[in-house]
């Protein structure tokens, strides 16, 4: 039987997922200059190290320029290789080879600049290990570039926070599988050594993994347990740098430490927010004690630490395997407030169109940006470690705490609440844009749309506006053009809006605008824009919201845009678990999340390194019984590939609603 168009793109949505010269005014040449002479010189230690590897040559690349150790390491895995750079940005790849040639490791590790820097710091002993979870993540990371080459430190952040902390685990699990040659298992035919192994897995080339669990069962959870707890390739943990807020990038669940020893926690789909108390142990390994409802003790390990990224694995205290691995990103936290760095009117990403105004003396009150009034009174204060504190009329309180990364004009924010009788109700992070400016000037309107998503849903045109509170510009667009073909792309650029709610947009390259006049509705759900481009007349753009948890767990049916048929379901369960069933009742199972206010499908496909989402952003036009939303769909963080030649319409942007189906 034919499926509807409609039902298809649901399919689509959801089973998927499962050489120039200067010249010179001087005749007499300059005397040749010698680079490596004048360059800056680091030494770099560190262990080279699965088990300790021995005898391994270390070499070390530079913008180009490859640096041998002059000895191979020692019987601990030791080892020092001196590097020289002109170029502080360049990123410095170190990789060991043993004598055998059939172990190779590898690691980008760092900017030169920030290496020069670690090195030249004596307050700390900075080591830089070449280790099976260093092999695994790069593989990984440079997996999910255009080009296939990490090029810079802003691309290794990037692409590192999109690798997946499991499969981070299981690649370091199989190196360690070849190199320690647990249960037997080395090589297969073909493969040189680890390096090239990790990349043939990565790359779906080898069925590695599928042959170990047939051939040598259970061995490949032996190697992840190994990994996690004989302490070689992991990161230990430091008493001093542990203190911060981790925002987990899969699920946005939160944990905040504190230098004290003790914390806060609010995890993602486990009700109200918790408190508990950690500690490190000899090995750098982070034991958390939960009070409340459900305690106990978890142990987390660090896996991999790259600038403010981190990737652990969290176990319950006595547990083996792989746990619960997580990618989060860290917040330290930053200079406090003083009683005169309060004053002012503020506004939240996820409320825009609120002001939260702080005058001096320590009181305030909340105001509606679009109609001046104001309401909801509080009183506020700093204290001498920099908190503020606000209490509301009716005495629950806001502890708010700055964090790393804020500036005057935008802070970053963690927020712990609590109710008038002292209870812990809530704690999160805020992103806070600044504003002291009037009602209707450039500044307060821009103050409307900063931090807010806009969707354009026409049958020949979808796209997502994301206005950042930097100034920062994204479109995702999917349209067709007057001959009937479609185009798909995304551009990035800077925005600004005037008094008059004239949009201006920037991408780069360009100086004139492809900006628009706001018509109606400047910063509300709905809001009429006439585009700044040829085309005539005016169109409507919606303002995505942020969905609750709440909102989405159950049961819904998938309702066809085209023709309202509804013939297919959709599960999400409680553990981020779930089932789509099709018309023809065959099942296909996902997992799935929320980041930043939007719900994630996520699949790997044919190939299981390969990160297949589906980003749902929800429609003002949702209620609690029909959820509607504008789907975009992406592998390894592209969007996904259209073949114009098909003739076909494109479904990388997509309409899709979803019908609370009750029991």
């Amino acid at each position: 039987m034919m499926r509807t168009p409609g039902l298809c793109l649901l399919a689509a949505a959801i089973t998927t997922l499962v050489g120039c010269s200067s010249g010179s005014d001087s005749d007499t040449p300059p005397p040749p200059v010698s680079e490596s002479a004048a360059a800056p010189t680091v030494v770099l230690t560190g262990f080279v190290t699965d088990n300790p590897i021995q005898d391994a040559t270390v070499t070390a690349t530079v913008a180009g320029q490859t640096f041998t150790s002059d000895q191979p390491s020692a019987s601990d895995g030791s080892y020092q290789i001196e590097i020289s750079s002109t170029d502080p940005d360049a990123l410095v790849r170190l990789e060991a080879v043993d004598l055998s040639g059939t172990t190779r490791l590898s690691a980008i590790v760092d900017s030169f600049e920030a290496i020069e820097e670690a090195v030249e710091d004596t307050s700390e002993d900075e080591d830089f290990n070449i280790t099976n979870i260093t092999t695994a993540q790069e593989v990984l990371a440079t997996r999910l570039t255009e080009d296939g080459s990490i090029d810079s430190k802003e691309e290794l952040v990037e692409t590192v926070a999109r690798v997946e902390t499991e499969d981070l685990l299981e690649v370091s699990a199989a190196i360690k599988l070849v190199v320690d040659g647990i249960d037997g298992v080395v090589l297969p035919t073909g493969v040189e050594d680890t390096l090239d192994l990790a990349e043939a897995i990565v790359s779906g080339e080898s069925t590695f993994l599928d042959d170990v669990e047939e051939d040598a069962p259970g061995a490949l959870d032996s190697a992840v347990d190994l990994v996690l707890s004989d302490g070689n390739a992991t990161v230990a943990f430091e008493t001093a740098s542990v203190p911060g807020v981790y925002i987990a990038e899969d699920s946005f669940s939160i944990f905040a430490f504190f230098a004290g020893g003790f914390g806060f926690a609010q995890p993602e789909g486990e009700g109200s927010a918790g408190g508990f108390d950690w500690q490190l142990t000899e090995a750098g390994v982070l034991n958390l004690f939960l009070g409340g409802p459900n305690p106990g003790t978890e142990q987390v390990t660090l896996l991999s630490r790259t600038d403010d990224i981190v990737n652990v694995v969290v176990r319950e205290d006595g547990d083996s395997g792989a746990g619960d691995p997580s990618t989060a990103r860290y917040y330290a936290f930053g200079d406090g407030f003083t009683p005169e760095s309060v004053p002012g009117s503020y506004s939240t990403i996820n409320d825009p169109g609120v002001l939260t105004v702080f005058e001096e003396g320590g009181t305030g009150y909340d105001m509606n940006a679009l109609t001046g009034v104001a309401e909801g009174d509080f009183n506020w204060a700093v204290d001498s470690a920099g908190v503020l504190t606000i209490t509301d009329a009716d005495g629950a309180t806001s502890t708010v705490y700055r964090l790393a990364g804020s500036t005057d004009d935008n802070l970053l924010l963690f927020v712990v609440e609590r109710d008038a009788a002292g209870s812990l109700a809530y704690v999160g992070f805020a992103d806070v844009l600044r504003t002291d400016a009037e009602l209707g000037s450039d500044a307060a309107n821009g103050l409307l749309l900063a931090g807010s998503t806009y969707a354009m849903t026409e049958p020949t045109e979808k796209g997502l506006f994301s206005f950042g509170t930097d100034g920062s510009f994204q479109e995702i667009l999917q349209r067709q053009e007057d001959d009937g073909s479609w185009i798909v792309g995304e551009d990035t650029g800077s925005w600004s809006v005037d008094a008059t709610g004239e949009i201006t947009i920037l991408f780069p390259g360009e100086t004139q605008s492809d900006g628009a006049q706001i018509v109606q509705g400047l910063g509300q759900d709905f809001m009429v824009v006439e585009p700044g481009d040829d085309s005539s007349g005016v169109i409507q753009v919606m303002r995505v919201r942020p969905l609750e948890l709440d909102l989405i767990a159950g049961r819904f049916m998938i309702q066809d845009e085209v023709t309202g048929v509804a013939a297919e379901t959709v599960s999400f369960n409680p553990d981020f678990t779930g089932i789509y069933i099709g018309a023809d009742g065959v099942g296909e199972e996902f997992t799935w999340g929320l980041s930043e206010g939007r719900l994630v499908l996520q699949s790997s496909g044919d190939n299981s390194f390969d990160d297949e989402t589906a980003t749902f952003y929800l429609l003002p036009e949702s209620n609690g019984d029909l959820l509607r939303f504008l789907v975009v769909r992406r592998v390894n963080g592209v969007l996904e590939a259209f073949d114009p030649s098909t003739g076909e319409v494109p479904d990388t942007l997509m309409l899709l609603s979803l019908i609370r189906n009750l029991p």
